[in-house]
């Protein structure tokens, strides 16, 4: 029998033929792998979620990756494939100097001397600190311990001595992979054959060209349900903007864990948006919010989004009824997550971020995860941060927290210039607000960026106000598309590989 592939996997999707749909899609892979250039021939140097995946096809939760070292480069006996060549990777910048491991989390479980067994991390001990703080031990529930770990005065002495043999501490260190694991999930068939082989830079600039027929659809879904009267032109240049004039193009080429996750947590909500227009496929709608929120944990507070869409069904019994639908997976991935995170940290909401640099992280030891104090910052990163242009070589540098949101992407302030107002940009609007908002309090800006790459998180709300705003899209917003596509271009090619272009 013969096999159609079109017929099988490539849908029509509004007023584009499966022709149309394959050959965006081919095109979209074509631009981001051109871009991409030499990375996506090989894994990245940051495959987080590879590791996690291999330790769950392991039967573990942790890991113990940043215990290893590259060494001579060659590959040991009995370990996966591709695990040397990922640690030699990770361990050494672009110019081949050593450097440290990054974004792992980790704890202690340790024992004193009175058998009192502690869980936690020293804080305060991150070479900056003098004095008696450098012992202070917080646990995993926040309890503080003074545990004194100075073998030169044995009298006070509070480590228990011996385990592991010899007089060794009793002080063990587990790691940990600090971000929500659906990646990892979504990778383990591939990482089952390829190990640390399987290609992480292939893999995300995948999901984001398909990402870009998402978004497609979900315009062309706006124009069958009469909330929007555009063009297939029109759908085509805003899918264009999202997908090549927004931090999505510089996300999309590199691969690496924060990346991918940003541009597969894209991809769910997207797909979210799409089945909670008109609140219609209840369970798809909480299956991909799930997802997206085991992906990226802003994406829960997209909730609301389909939460405001039931008003639109005709009475309060199918409200319920696909409310009820909709929570179902959401609730179950949501257990799922929590008590993925009690076994691992013993709290329902710890996904790992407190412990990087073993807890010793400035601004999270201060001000915690979240905080009023990070609130300027973020809101500089945002929206106002601007190139910084001079007469002479390399004339345009960029900070490292990134260009601001309307900066980097021009043709999205067409949203602040509606033709009209309808209800569903009103929810569309709330929906951005909820999810953009946990961010601007977030204890990191996104540092390192080109652009601000959070935004990535709420886009389908940006596109829904584009497209159903009515502002005709004429030689203003041309200009800025063609504008947002070359700053998104530049961010692309540049982030990662000329870093005379930036600084911070």
């Amino acid at each position: 029998m013969k096999f159609d592939f079109k017929q099988r996997f490539v849908p029509a999707i509004g007023r584009f033929s499966k022709n149309q749909v394959l050959l965006l899609f081919g095109a979209a892979v074509l631009i981001y792998g051109l871009v991409s250039f030499d990375r996506v021939l090989a894994p990245s140097g940051h495959i987080h979620f590879v590791d996690l995946a291999e330790s769950f096809l392991n039967g573990r939760l942790d890991t113990d990756t940043p215990r290893k070292r590259c060494g001579n480069g060659k590959p040991k006996k009995g370990e996966p494939a591709g695990f040397t060549h990922f640690l030699c990777s990770h361990l050494t910048d672009g110019n081949g100097n050593a450097i440290g491991f990054n974004d792992w989390a980790s704890f202690h479980d340790i024992t004193l001397k009175d058998g009192t067994e502690l869980r936690g991390v020293w804080p305060w001990d991150d070479g900056k600190v003098r004095g008696s703080d450098r012992h202070l031990f917080r646990t995993l529930d926040g309890e503080v311990y003074l545990v004194n770990r100075d073998r030169k005065n044995k009298d006070h002495y509070d480590l228990k001595t011996g385990c592991g043999g010899g007089s060794r501490a009793c002080d063990k260190r587990t790691y940990y992979m600090s971000f929500p694991p659906m990646p990892a999930i979504v990778m383990m068939p591939f990482v089952a054959l390829f190990h640390y082989n399987f290609n992480d830079v292939l893999f995300t600039l995948l999901f984001a060209a398909a990402s870009a027929i998402a978004l497609l659809s979900i315009l062309e879904k706006l124009v069958q349900m009469g909330r929007s009267t555009r063009t297939t032109r029109d759908n085509l240049a805003l899918a264009m903007l999202f997908s090549f004039g927004t931090s999505v193009f510089f996300s999309s080429v590199r691969g690496e864990v924060w990346f991918t996750a940003l541009v597969l947590g894209y991809f769910f909500h997207l797909l979210y948006v799409y089945a909670a227009l008109g609140a219609r496929h209840p369970i798809w709608a909480g299956l991909m919010l799930a997802f997206g929120m085991a992906t990226r944990t802003p994406i829960a507070f997209a909730a609301v989004f389909f939460g405001l869409e039931l008003f639109r069904l005709p009475d309060w019994p199918s409200r319920i009824r696909s409310g009820l639908k909709f929570s179902a997976p959401v609730l179950g991935v949501g257990v799922l997550l929590i008590m993925y995170n009690i076994a691992r940290f013993g709290s329902a909401t710890e996904f790992g971020h407190t412990y990087l640099m073993d807890g010793q992280r400035p601004s999270i030891r201060e001000w915690g995860l979240f905080h009023p104090h990070f609130l300027a910052g973020n809101l500089r990163a945002a929206f106002t941060n601007l190139p910084e242009l001079s007469a002479s070589y390399p004339y345009m540098k960029v900070s490292r927290h990134g260009l601001s949101l309307f900066v980097a992407s021009p043709a999205l302030l067409y949203v602040f210039w509606p033709k009209q107002w309808t209800q569903g940009m009103t929810v569309a609007l709330v929906a951005l607000v909820c999810v953009a908002t946990p961010a601007l309090f977030y204890q990191n800006t996104g540092w390192a960026q080109y652009s601000y790459r959070f935004s990535i998180d709420y886009l389908p709300y940006f596109a829904i106000l584009l497209a159903c705003g009515g502002r005709k899209l004429g030689r203003t917003f041309y200009g800025l598309l063609t504008l947002s596509i070359l700053m998104a271009l530049f961010g692309a090619i540049t982030f990662g590989r000329f870093e005379q272009f930036y600084f911070g």
